[in-house]
């Protein structure tokens, strides 16, 4: 199920794994989910819900909570299909400490460290282009997916990392 038949106000999750996931991987995901998203239920009632997977690495999912709000027990279901799988391929999707960058027709997936080191380096800047995981929901996600990274979770790091001149 995509996206597509989601109202702008649908609630977003970001699974954003620790590596780019390769074909056979990507396809195992992929069916895994479309099950778990046509079947997904919080209190018996089924959920309208879609997801993506994007950049070989990042699964969005989205719940219209105007139809069917998941219950706590339902989206700790997501966490638990998620964390399987990623143990199943050696896979983590929740370091919540990882960003991805565009890079061309690529993705980059970087942790902390690798970002203020890059950062340091003049390799990343204050506007390079960073998901963001912040979002509120499914329609602030489609407008605007990527900010600048001044601007993101890590800007906080990256002003109290500058080196002093």
């Amino acid at each position: 199920m995509s996206l597509a038949h989601l109202p702008a106000s649908s609630r977003i999750w970001f699974f954003l794994a620790d590596r780019n996931l390769n074909n056979h991987e990507l396809q195992q995901l992929n069916t895994m989910l479309s099950a778990f998203v046509s079947d997904w239920t919080a209190h018996g009632k089924n959920l309208s819900a879609g997801y993506e997977i994007k950049y070989n690495c990042l699964v969005v999912i989205a719940v219209d909570e105007s139809a069917e709000a998941p219950s706590g027990c339902s989206i700790d279901k997501v966490f638990r299909l998620l964390t399987s799988f990623g143990g199943q391929i050696a896979a983590d999707f929740f370091k919540r400490t990882l960003i991805l960058v565009p890079d061309g027709e690529s993705t980059k997936i970087y942790n902390k460290t690798q970002a203020l080191e890059l950062h340091c380096q003049g390799i990343l800047n204050d506007e390079t282009p960073v998901l963001n995981t912040l979002n509120a929901n499914l329609g602030d996600y489609l407008n605007t997916p990527f900010i600048s990274l001044s601007n993101s979770w890590l800007g906080k790091a990256i002003v109290a990392n500058k080196p002093t001149t």
